[in-house]
């Protein structure tokens, strides 16, 4: 396959909502400071206003060899890898950001530390609504009906976040910066720091690597940790 086989997405406006639940989180942080609570309206106009989230992504064909899986020809000895693609003819690593623009624009127009907090969680709503916009068009383009799960680097020790290398390497570094903006420093960190990135792919069970991160009172757990149980 060839990095021209990406495909790049931007989130149509209408579906750059913010959640009901998130607003009404962040009004609580308010502690019903009208003040406040007139800055936060302004500042989930300007957000709205200025956002783009985006992403990308490519369908990869996924084989086996020894010890290994090799996603597009590039091999990788990583035991997760190699046990959840365990089966699967192809996968789709993707990258979805909120944007250079908003991410920029927080960066050099917000000083005051509340208000940091609060348009950094917007911010984090913005990368969820690029993921699932990517998620669901590649569900629709694919017709993936079961299971459609998603691996991501540092998201458990078993695969840490040096594996960022090897799946920006399924997108083309070059291609993922001058379509969507982002890109991977030494240390692993991607720019604009609001990005995700992941390798999904189809399966006959669902995971999440929250089921195998024992970590407690995590704000963004989305399964239970299941004790006791090889990844």
């Amino acid at each position: 396959m060839s990095v021209s086989d990406n495909v790049v997405l931007t989130v149509p406006r209408e579906e750059t909502v913010i959640p009901r639940s998130l607003i009404d989180s962040l009004k609580e942080q308010c502690c019903e400071d009208e003040d406040l609570l007139a800055e936060l309206g302004v500042l989930i106009d300007k957000a709205a206003e200025i956002a783009v989230p985006k992403g990308i992504y490519s369908m990869l064909p996924v084989e086996f060899s020894d010890d290994c899986v090799m996603i597009d020809g590039k091999k990788s000895d990583n035991p997760l890898l190699l046990k959840q693609l365990h089966g699967c003819g192809r996968c789709f690593p993707y990258i979805a950001t909120a944007g250079t623009e908003l991410v920029s624009w927080a960066d050099n127009e917000i000083k005051d530390p509340l208000e940091a907090y609060l348009i950094d969680r917007l911010m984090n709503a913005y990368v969820g609504i690029a993921s699932a916009y990517v998620q669901k068009k590649i569900r629709e383009r694919y017709r993936i009906e079961g299971h459609f799960n998603h691996l991501s680097p540092g998201s458990l020790p078993v695969w840490p976040v040096s594996g960022q290398t090897y799946l920006f390497s399924l997108l083309g570094e070059d291609a993922v910066r001058e379509s969507i903006g982002v890109t991977l420093t030494e240390s692993m960190l991607m720019l604009p720091r609001k990005s995700g990135s992941s390798i999904g792919f189809e399966s006959d069970h669902d995971f999440k690597s929250c089921m195998y991160c024992p970590r407690e009172d995590c704000p963004n757990r989305r399964a239970e940790y299941i004790a006791g149980v090889e990844i």
